[in-house]
Parts: structure tokens; sequence; C-alpha cells
């Protein structure tokens, strides 16, 4: 993978809500805090571009483009590559600043589907922050810190208004996430679990002696029973895995 600020990880993750974020009303890219002047690499292999997506990423923004139509955005940057350049992975591109909008030193990046700015295009920068992974080299695969944090970017509400336990993961890889909200493990106690399992013990029963009157009205051979019981074994088991 390529890191575009080796040796520092990602301080504020993609598609997270809050007060600083208001045109699309949550993060669009990833941040990496680090102190001015930390060099800043290529994520993607490109060619440079310079671009003016507002005043708020600084004087320094620009994108790299791989030909694929998609594009690497870095902004706040102090430094930038020669527009038009061509860079390779990992090839230094810029320095870490403090331009635009922001509360102290960090690079932004994002990554686009289509050239250009907008809330519809963006896509996660962890796509293009593990471009450069070696699938044959076993130290380049991503690490738990890395998934990690891309499932940290994705969205953790249900249908059902549960919530995913991934900070329960972020915490069990020894991470410091900072302004994460808490998202609890959905609670399921004994007496909850012994309701349902008596409630779905009674439905097998009436269903297992209706399909018996049924194939005994039918004349057919064969024993509906064993597959409920089948059925509920595997039900059996989904709760016991709910419960631990």
């Amino acid at each position: 993978m390529t890191n575009p600020v080796p040796g520092y990880p990602v301080s504020s993750g993609y598609h997270k809500s809050g007060s600083h974020w208001t045109t699309c009303g949550w993060h669009t890219g990833q941040d990496y805090a680090a102190p001015a002047g930390t060099p800043v690499v290529a994520a993607r292999a490109g060619t440079v571009a310079y671009v003016d997506y507002g005043p708020a990423f600084g004087g320094h923004q620009f994108a790299i483009r791989p030909g694929d139509g998609t594009e690497d955005f870095y902004a706040h940057c102090r430094t930038r590559p020669l527009s038009g350049s061509h860079v390779g992975i990992g090839e230094p591109v810029a320095q870490v600043g403090a331009e635009g909008n922001t509360t102290g030193p960090h690079l932004h990046f994002e990554r686009h589907l289509r050239y250009g700015w907008g809330c519809s295009i963006m896509a996660d920068p962890m796509l293009s922050h593990n471009a450069g992974a070696a699938p044959d080299e076993e130290d380049d695969m991503p690490s738990a810190e890395d998934v990690a944090r891309a499932v940290w970017a994705q969205p953790m509400s249900a249908s059902d208004g549960q919530t995913y336990p991934a900070q329960a993961f972020l915490e069990q890889s020894n991470m410091q996430a900072e302004d994460t909200v808490n998202y609890p493990l959905p609670h399921y106690d004994g007496a909850h679990l012994w309701t349902v399992l008596t409630s779905t013990l009674d439905l097998c029963k009436d269903m297992s002696a209706r399909l018996d009157e049924l194939a005994a009205s039918e004349g057919r051979r064969g024993h509906p029973r064993d597959v409920l019981l089948v059925v509920l074994l595997l039900l059996v088991v989904w709760l016991l895995i709910l419960a631990y």
C-alpha cells in the first residue's frame, strides 16, 4: 500500500459528519495530521493537474490522474509538483501544510470518480491509499488497522435502528480513534433468548402437525418434521451466536 503521508495514520476518516463539513454534510476525504513540511507522496501513479476546487483547500491544491477517469485530490499542502508531470507510486510530490480552511497542518486526501469536485462523485480514499498493495507480498498486505479504518469510514446505521460495532473493532486493534461516536454492541439477555426460543419451538410444532396432516391427506410419504428439525437446529445456532 502507499500511504500518501508515510509514517502518519489517518487522523480523520472519510464520510464523518460534523460541524466542520457543511458543503456535503460529511467529510469528503480523509486527513493525515502531520507537522508542516512532512513529505507527501503519490498514492497512485499518474499525471499532475493543477485544480481550483475552492479557497478552503489552499493555494497549492492539485490532483493526480492515473488515466482511468478518476483522480486523487491533495489539499492544504504548502508545495505541489509541476503541472503536467508524471509521477510514480510513492514519489514525493508535496509537503504537508496548513493552507486554506484548517485547524492545523495536515493533508486532506480525496478520491474522485471523475475529474472535478462534487458530493456525488466522492469515493473512499482508502481505495487509493491501498492501490499500491502487492497481493503476493505478505508485508504489503493491508494491516488490521487499515481494514478497520476502511470499515470505520462507511455508514454504520441499519434499517432496524441497530448500529454496527465498528468502535469495538477499532479498540481490539489497539487503535486511537479521535472524535468517534459510540457504536454500542446489541445486548441480548437470557430472558429474551428464552422467549424467542420457546416461541420458535411452538411455531415449529404447529407447522409440523399441519405438514403431517397435509402429507396424510395427499397420500404422500416423507417426514417434513425432519426438515423442521434442521431449521430449528439452525435457529438455535443463530441464537447462540447472537448471545455470545
